[in-house]
């Protein structure tokens, strides 16, 4: 009865915003809008609050020429929306932490889990408008907790008497994000539909980069021996200056640049420099106000710094590529954003990566090929500790085609197991691990010896990803089976798996699905599994930004018969569920669809039981997979 009064109150509340901030045409136009019916049903409260949200959004924003959504009058928003969040957590009877950083968890959670429809609840797990719907909801709840933490951070600088001007930031930080859609723009990004795609994922990144900061100094500044979640390294200016450089050169001389005339060129190097000449302007203002600062506001400040050198710097090693839709060749070629930062300094940039694919494609398997490969230096390893039981040891072909720094060691490998009664060997077309192939300083001179402490994989994972091989129970039997780690074989440089079933000092590789599917190998980037219900699911990812359904295996009871003729019973993994997504002729269009097809296991058959089409194509792999 409480929460119904209260909610009473809340109506009256918004009601009142709504007259207050809106005119009637407005509030006509809203009536049109998407809606949730199910969600409405469930939770009237958090609908009517999204209502008016939605509402006071609009009426404040117009569309700018990057085609993205921009507030006129960010100081009324925030008033309003407040005032609305503030009615809903008293209706709601919810008490916020005194805690600034657990009160904004608090706030965040608030919105993530109460105020932003799931689509999935409607029917048919929703359709693509309320798809695109709950995502802008997202969006706009996001714009909002950027603007009013900025505005909490203003307060607090002035009433601290911190020397900190967050509007020069603003204006430096808004003519970078504008120099790099320039740039966008004059490499091909604005051309068609997939600007947006692209523009809208640029700047999400960018404002999520610049809002960690802002959330980290507004915490610093009111919790004692506040810490951020995680602490940078400064990046020195010439290396950032090196990529620009090398990009620069790369405009001139790759044939990635070959669909460019010359006048076209030419535009892209003064764009290209206009972003540099944005970043140093923007580095300079931080530089100047971080001389200001002192002690621990300074640490936060710095590693915010930090923060944004990192990101800048992925960038740079990726050329601007990797935003909106691209093909899976270039993405094969992205430094990841969760890189470490000996990766970030020593990988090779974009087009390093770019000729190595196309060579990789070219290269023919000749005579003189197989002489180069057998001339590659030889490691030989042992593993100072028993694994299972077994002694193991590895000789591994130094990979020379392609090496990401001078003392890594990887390539082509033989591993050789034994114990009292059992020897064997096993191939790996990719023997290393994360040591081996980051941190490694002895250099890989021709039949050198290496003995290694084994590194076993954590007790939660099926793959692991930094061990070279180890033993798991992956088709649920009961008994684990070897499992030979193919290091970066993958899409995204993930690592494939090989599955080997070890009885009666007998060696065979499981090649039957799913551990070889429709997809490849089992791999750490496309394979879930599932302790409790003993299935494996293979999503049908390609390293794009599209995703093409998925297999689901389980376990099957079957009924065999033995050679001596009498029947046992046993279980097996098989495929009891799949989605298939395809691709319309006109996917590519302006208004791509995405007709998909669902299949379910009955009475030991596969049986279609629903098929359906996606109005859109989804930029992210999480189609309703369940």
């Amino acid at each position: 009865m409480k929460d119904s009064l209260a909610a009473v109150n809340f109506i009256k509340c918004a009601k009142s915003l709504y007259g207050t901030f809106l005119s009637h045409s407005n509030l006509g136009e809203q009536e049109e809008d998407v809606t949730f019916p199910v969600f409405k049903k469930l939770y009237p409260l958090e609908n009517d609050l999204i209502d008016t949200v939605c509402a006071i959004w609009l009426d404040y924003t117009i569309e700018d020429s990057c085609m993205q959504q921009s507030i006129v009058n960010k100081d009324s928003n925030d008033i309003a929306v407040t005032a609305l969040l503030q009615a809903y957590i008293e209706a709601k009877q919810i008490q916020l932490p005194q805690n600034p950083v657990d009160r904004y968890k608090c706030i965040d959670s608030i919105i993530t889990n109460n105020l932003i429809p799931d689509a999935e609840l409607e029917k048919g797990c929703g359709n693509q408008m309320q798809i695109n719907a709950s995502f802008n909801i997202s969006e706009i709840w996001m714009e909002y907790l950027r603007y009013h933490y900025e505005k909490l951070l203003e307060e607090l600088l002035k009433e601290k008497s911190v020397p900190l001007s967050l509007h020069t930031e603003q204006e430096e930080y808004s003519q970078l994000l504008k120099a790099q859609i320039c740039y966008l723009d004059s490499i091909g990004y604005g051309d068609g539909s997939v600007s947006y795609m692209a523009y809208s994922q640029l700047s999400e990144e960018m404002f999520q980069m610049r809002f960690a900061g802002i959330l980290d100094l507004y915490f610093a500044l009111q919790v004692k021996k506040y810490k951020p979640d995680k602490v940078y390294k400064p990046i020195h200016n010439s290396i950032i200056t090196q990529e620009y450089n090398a990009i620069l050169h790369a405009i001139d001389t790759k044939d990635y640049y070959d669909y460019l005339d010359i006048s076209s060129k030419e535009k892209v190097k003064v764009c290209l420099l206009n972003e540099q000449k944005a970043w140093n302007s923007f580095m300079k203002a931080r530089k100047n106000t971080s001389r200001k600062l002192y002690g621990r506001i300074k640490t936060v400040y710095d590693n915010a710094t930090y923060r944004l050198q990192r990101y800048h710097l992925i960038q740079l090693k990726n050329a601007f590529e990797g935003y909106g839709a691209m093909s899976n060749d270039v993405y094969s070629c992205l430094l990841s954003d969760t890189c470490s930062y000996d990766e970030l300094l020593h990988a090779p940039n974009f087009f390093v990566k770019w000729d190595s694919l196309l060579q990789d494609t070219d290269k023919s398997e000749d005579n003189e090929s197989d002489s180069n490969y057998f001339s590659q230096p030889r490691i030989f390893i042992t593993y100072n500790q028993l694994v299972n039981g077994y002694a193991v040891k590895v000789m591994c072909l130094s990979n020379g085609d392609f090496i990401e720094r001078d003392n890594e060691i990887s390539g082509k490998a033989l591993l050789y197991f034994e114990k009292e009664g059992s020897e064997f060997c096993v191939y790996n077309e990719c023997f290393s691990d994360s040591a081996l192939y980051y941190v490694n300083e002895k250099e890989p001179r021709d039949s050198i010896i290496l003995n290694l402490d084994y590194s076993p994989k954590s007790k939660n994972e099926y793959l692991s990803h930094n061990t070279p091989f180890f033993f798991s129970d992956v088709n649920f039997d009961g008994e684990e089976e070897l499992i030979i780690n193919n290091w970066r074989c993958g899409i995204k440089h993930c690592n494939t798996y090989d599955v080997y079933k070890i009885t009666n000092n007998e060696v065979k590789q499981l090649t039957e699905a799913p551990f070889v599917n429709p997809t490849g190998k089992i791999s750490n980037y496309n394979s879930d599994f599932d302790s409790v219900n003993k299935t494996i699911t293979i999503h049908k990812r390609t390293g794009s930004v599209y995703y093409d359904g998925y297999y689901k295996y389980g376990l099957v009871k079957k009924t065999i018969l033995e050679s001596n003729d009498r029947l046992s019973k046993s279980t097996q993994l098989e495929l009891i569920e799949a989605k298939i997504i395809d691709y319309d002729a006109d996917t590519y269009t302006n208004i791509p669809t995405r007709p998909y097809r669902q299949y379910k296991r009955i009475k030991d058959k596969l049986r279609l039981v629903k098929q359906g089409r996606y109005n859109g194509v989804s930029e992210y792999d999480t189609i309703d997979v369940k």
